[in-house]
Parts: C-alpha cells; structure tokens; sequence
C-alpha cells in the first residue's frame, strides 16, 4: 500500500478461500442430511454458498417429507439419498463455477494470463472481450446437470 495510508490502517488481514464438497450429504444410515457449509464452502462470487445452502435446506426438508411418509425402510433410505445425491451434483456444479471465476481474477493461471492478455489485445476490434474482462467468467449461465433418475 502507499505510504499515506499508514495513519489510516487499522487493521489487516487475509482470507484463503476454500473450494471444497464433502464426499456424501448423508451418512450411511441416511439418517442425517447435510446443508449449507456443512456440506460444502465455496469461495464467495455470485453467492453461489447461500443460493447453493437455501436449495440445499428446501431439498433436504422434501426428502426428510418423503421419508417420514415412507412404507419401508428401503424406501425412506433412498428418498434422503437422492435429496442428497441432487445436492451433491448442485455444490460440485458450484464449485467448479466459483473456482473459474477465483482463478480468472486471482490471476495465478499461466493459462487464465494468457487469455486476459489476448481479450485485452483485441478490445480495439472485439468490443466484447471488455466485457469478458469486466465480468470475468464467473461459470455457467445454466443450472447444474440434470439428475439422471428422479424420486
């Protein structure tokens, strides 16, 4: 920082972003459910954690519906695995979208670098590469994977 501002700080710190998914949103029983940042932390561009933890709470509540009202056993245990299979697949999507947009802004990828040099070089001629440049590519523009089996 400049010097003129060493009156003015009070104080400084960082933050390591984390980009991580548990393995399973359930434990082997399926008897608990996991939501939120319980299940999965992701570095914060787009609120991806709360829009993932809010879908994470309304699915869980759904399949713990399922699985009160279930005839069997068998049939409540694979009501809480798929809530948890479907946000497992949603955080996984997440965080491969927030991992992009932590690379193309941190600025760490040998690659990422490179393609900021060439949308910068050809902003004269491509318009469009300014834009990229100013919103950067913060992941997809559409959901997640569609699941392959519904319950």
């Amino acid at each position: 920082m400049d010097p003129k501002y060493a009156d003015s700080i009070t104080w400084v710190s960082s933050y390591r972003f984390h980009q991580v998914v548990v393995n399973a949103f359930t434990d082997e029983h399926h008897r608990v459910l996991l939501a939120g940042e319980a299940a999965h932390l992701f570095a914060p561009f787009g609120a991806r954690g709360l829009n993932s933890g809010v879908p994470d709470a309304v699915i869980a509540v759904r399949g713990i519906e399922k699985a009160l009202s279930a005839s069997s056993e068998e049939e409540r245990k694979a009501a809480i695995a798929a809530s948890a299979k479907e946000r497992r697949i949603a955080a996984l999507w997440n965080r491969d979208g927030s991992s992009t947009a932590l690379h193309h802004l941190q600025g760490d990828s040998r690659e990422m670098n490179m393609k900021r040099e060439i949308a910068a070089s050809l902003v004269s001629v491509v318009p469009s590469m300014g834009r990229w440049l100013d919103e950067g590519p913060y992941g997809p523009k559409f959901g997640p994977p569609e699941l392959t089996t519904k319950y």
